[in-house]
């Protein structure tokens, strides 16, 4: 069996429509510093190619700035990193400013539902946020709405990997209550060979 075909829960939650999944948002909208967000969940083929491309582009800005995989052992290998994050599996909760009737993505999540190790499990595998948008919270609304989703579906938890060399992403997940994970380098106090470890945190 795939890892999303491992268990009932997950073929029924990769059944459902990003309709069904915008339901289990806790927000669709909220204001920060006078600033309006519009939060939408759309499945990959959904997406508009400029949409793709700020997501792309949100990315590459972040990561590039953090040094995160040229410091690390995975490297950075653009058109295999494309194919992860546009799988047809991948779900997006995009989040969306809206100024002088415009809009424009400012933060998004990836995620998709795996059955792994026997586990259920709402894989988070991008979190980002537009540099010039941090710091207002949106980081932690899109953790919110993962939280929710993976309860709504009745998945057990939300992993994700997360680089050593990025403190700050460490610190945030840790704050919000990941641990780590079983299948982590690292667990069990071993030591850690690896540039990344694995988190955790229970949602059932």
């Amino acid at each position: 069996m795939g890892l999303s075909t491992g268990s009932k829960v997950i073929i029924a939650a990769n059944k459902a429509t990003p309709e069904e999944l915008a339901l289990a948002l806790p927000a669709r909208e909220l204001t920060v510093n006078g600033t309006r967000y519009r939060l939408d969940v759309k499945l990959s083929k959904e997406l508009l190619p400029h949409t793709r491309d700020a997501i792309w582009n949100i990315l590459v800005t972040n990561m590039r700035d953090l040094r995160v995989y040229k410091a690390s052992s995975l490297k950075w290998k653009p058109a295999a990193k494309k194919k992860e994050i546009f799988n047809r599996l991948s779900r997006f909760v995009l989040v969306f400013s809206e100024e002088e009737d415009a809009e424009r993505l400012v933060a998004y999540t990836i995620f998709r539902f795996e059955h792994e190790d026997d586990f259920d499990i709402l894989y988070c595998y991008e979190l980002q946020v537009l540099q010039e948008a941090q710091r207002r919270g949106l980081g932690k609304v899109l953790m919110e709405q993962l939280v929710s989703v993976s309860k709504t579906w009745k998945i057990g938890k939300i992993n994700l990997t997360v680089f050593l060399s990025n403190p700050g992403a460490l610190k945030f997940y840790k704050t919000f209550g990941f641990v780590l994970d079983e299948t982590s380098p690292g667990y069990g106090g071993e030591e850690n060979e690896d540039d990344y470890e694995i988190l955790a945190m229970p949602t059932s």
